[in-house]
């Protein structure tokens, strides 16, 4: 072997991080989960819009995810699905129609109302799926509610939105035209009578139509106990057997809250008032502002089911209601239920916040159609996730369905928590190599709980008296946690294997999101609702004290990733139009040269979360609304960075350094509608040594530095790269045997002998 010498004086020169030559690889993303029956109730993402087509003997289920996209199974199959939404240019799928023809021809209508309002119009497929087109349309909806073809003329489609209702009698391509306005919430048709249909309009009530939506009648109750300014989102319903009775529901507008059923036998002549389920109350606080469903069984008007936040039912036509078992309703938020004249009329199929189940109403449970966990759907909404490269750990946190966390890099999941979890963050017994990493998550009331991997206990970690908000920073070198009260902004901290928080700082009012720099912890970030006001907290001698609060940009600060490598150095992204600072000085001073081409690129879609490649900071990564971009030159020009990732919003990135030293490090994402990707960025190996590491058994990691420098030299592949903290001397030998690049961070390492 060709040996290297190196010749030493005692303090040499310092030695300064060099770049890493490392290029963006065309490796695709690929689906890590979780999919589907993962967490309480084997739940999964919000499903918005459900159709079910006969296929000769069977069926064909099709769902669309709130940001999930549309997705097809055949009931002989059960809950194995296709992607039809693989290529669609937008993720949301709240109404779809299927072709009453041709179960390959299809017309989504994107955008969730008050959920996901990024809609930006129509897409149809002709070939089920594998091919999407944008389908001409000069009106500015954000929001589609109900799709609907005449089912013996095609080319006659009506459409509920959030602009009004909108109609066509010339087929997908239009022209479309506005029959009724303001926000059209639901659209049901007479089951034998393509030409009836009801609607719901907010702050209008009902309407109606007998030549299939060229014109409208108002069909309001008259009670004056009907206010048509007071409706806001509302749900209709009608028996099949008995065409004449309906059910109208609606949500006090801008409440939330349910506070008036009618009923109508006379088609909406005549309506009275029913019983609206008041213990516990079916909506939740605000809940019925975005899910609200009501459908009558087709054999009987007098049986109706409403969902919201509970499912309930009623025997006796709204005089008095039952809740849902949970075994059968087997999550919250309902977006549609269902009785399909394909499947029966004892079979309700749900659609929630939680997936899609089918009930068959003899039954006393009903059977999940997520699919198993290591099928093909993930329509988990991820507002927060965390990772660790040791040992391949991996937490996240969804939409109303609790969190999940894996121990094998995303190979299995273990659901955990119910409900919003707006923050996680990974922890752990720093002592020894050994430790049982825990992971502790914030949700949506403000509740702290801590768990061990591998354990379903528990341990509360609330901050008494006071909620916190969705942040969480963990300062691995202090092994503390962080976060703010919501009230009042409060900079809160306690020791991992403490029993207390203990206040720390007050910060500006209004102030939301939190993190911290990641080489010394010495350095917190926090910013809020305050347009581009950024808050720079120091450690002084175990305090922390305001260094500057004061705005770096006019717009929303979205994000800020802090370098693993220079002290002081950090990356911001603002929003709209998007900015990408850089500075070196903890935002004494920065430039805005990273921004490139990327307002261009990105469209109309925002931005969330940036990643920077270790040692190479020349390569970065941000996520927006509709997917990846990266840069090779430090931000000059971005490029998009899809290959096989869907298009979905992207809350979470995170690059993750492979701990096992070969250089397949990742690029993890955390999607708001699929579940998480990651995709292997090859690079030189990197090792890690850090002389004031004490720790037993360490690894080399960032987390677990070597030592001793004989050790890093020993297990640095050639061709790696060594990393030195730059706080010390270390003792180098007078002959390397490999090739290798010495590199320092923190500040300049000294090298002696």
């Amino acid at each position: 072997m060709k040996r290297h010498f190196l010749r030493w004086i005692a303090l040499a020169a310092p030695l300064q991080a060099v770049l890493c030559v490392a290029q963006i690889t065309p490796h695709p993303w690929v689906s890590v989960g979780p999919r589907g029956d993962v967490g309480t109730f084997d739940t999964q993402g919000r499903v918005r819009s459900i159709q079910i087509v006969p296929s000769g003997r069977d069926f064909k289920l099709f769902v669309g995810g709130s940001s999930g996209g549309l997705w097809r199974a055949f009931g002989s199959q059960g809950p194995v699905w296709a992607n039809l939404g693989r290529n669609l240019p937008n993720p949301s799928v709240a109404a779809f129609a299927v072709h009453p023809s041709n179960a390959d021809d299809i017309l989504v209508g994107t955008g969730d109302w008050q959920h996901y309002d990024l809609g930006d119009g129509l897409y149809h497929t002709d070939d089920g799926g594998a091919t999407w087109s944008k389908v001409p349309f000069v009106l500015s909806t954000h929001c589609f509610q109900i799709l609907y073809p005449d089912p013996g003329n095609p080319n006659l489609i009506l459409a509920a939105t959030d602009i009004g209702l909108l109609r066509t009698t010339s087929g997908v391509n239009g022209p479309w035209v506005p029959r009724l306005t303001g926000t059209v919430t639901d659209l049901v048709p007479h089951p034998t009578n393509p030409a009836i249909l009801y609607c719901a309009v907010m702050g209008s009530g009902v309407w109606r139509t007998l030549d299939g939506g060229a014109s409208w009648q108002s069909m309001n109750p008259s009670s004056p106990a009907f206010v048509a300014a007071n409706v806001g989102l509302a749900a209709l319903a009608i028996c099949r057997s008995a065409p004449d009775n309906l059910v109208f529901v609606y949500e006090t507008r801008n409440t939330g809250i349910v506070s008036n059923i009618w009923v109508t036998a006379t088609a909406g002549q005549n309506w009275g008032a029913v019983t609206v389920p008041t213990s516990p109350h079916p909506e939740g606080p605000g809940q019925a502002q975005h899910a609200l469903s009501v459908a009558i069984l087709p054999t009987n008007p007098n049986t109706i089911y409403l969902g919201a936040n509970e499912l309930w039912v009623s025997y006796n036509r709204g005089r008095e209601w039952q809740v849902v078992p949970k075994v059968i309703d087997r999550h919250q938020d309902h977006t549609r239920l269902l009785f399909s004249p394909v499947t029966g009329d004892d079979t309700l199929w749900i659609c929630s916040d939680g997936g899609v189940f089918q009930w068959r109403l003899t039954s006393g449970q009903s059977t999940s159609w997520n699919g198993p966990a290591n099928g093909l759907t993930s329509l988990n909404l991820m507002q927060h996730a965390d990772m660790d490269a040791i040992r391949d750990l991996r937490v996240v946190g969804n939409q109303d369905t609790g969190g999940a966390a894996s121990t094998t890099g995303g190979g299995q999941w273990t659901g955990f928590g119910c409900c919003d979890i707006y923050a996680v963050a990974i922890t752990g017994d720093r002592s020894s190599f050994f430790e049982v990493e825990s992971y502790w998550s914030i949700n949506a009331e403000g509740s702290v709980v801590a768990r061990a991997f591998g354990s379903s206990s528990e341990e509360d970690k609330s901050y008494p008296g006071n909620p916190l908000q969705p942040v969480l920073f963990y300062n691995r070198f202090e092994d503390r946690v962080y976060s703010l009260t919501q009230n009042n902004a409060t900079l809160v901290a306690r020791y991992v294997s403490g029993t207390s928080w203990v206040p720390v700082l007050q910060l500006p009012a209004g102030t939301s999101a939190l993190t911290g720099d990641r080489l010394n912890g010495q350095t917190l970030f926090a910013w809020g609702s305050a347009p581009g006001v950024l808050t720079v907290l120091k450690n002084n001698g175990g305090n922390w004290v305001v260094a500057r609060s004061s705005p770096i940009g006019t717009n929303q600060i979205q994000s800020v990733f802090a370098s693993t490598e220079r002290v002081g150095e950090s990356w911001a992204l603002i929003q709209g139009p998007p900015v990408v600072l850089h500075t070196t000085d903890d935002w004494q001073t920065w430039d805005t040269n990273a921004s490139g081409n990327l307002d261009a690129l990105r469209g109309s879609a925002g931005l969330w979360a940036l990643a920077v490649m270790p040692f190479n900071p020349r390569v970065m990564f941000v996520t927006t609304d509709k997917g990846v971009f990266a840069t090779e030159n430090g931000g000059a020009s971005w490029q998009p960075f899809q290959d096989q990732l869907p298009v979905v919003q992207i809350r979470r990135l995170r690059y993750v350094v492979d701990a096992h030293h070969t250089g397949q490090d990742k690029l993890v994402a955390a999607t708001y509608g699929r579940g998480t990707f990651e995709r292997l960025i090859p690079r030189p190996p990197l090792v890690y040594v850090d002389q004031r590491n004490f720790k037993l058994f360490p690894d080399g990691t960032f987390e677990h530095p070597f030592p001793i420098l004989n050790q890093g030299l020993a297990t640095t592949p050639p061709g790696g790269m060594l990393a030195l903290n730059g706080m010390t001397t270390y003792a180098a030998p007078a002959v390397l045997s490999q090739r290798l690049t010495l590199t320092a961070y923190e500040a300049p390492a000294r090298l002696g002998r």
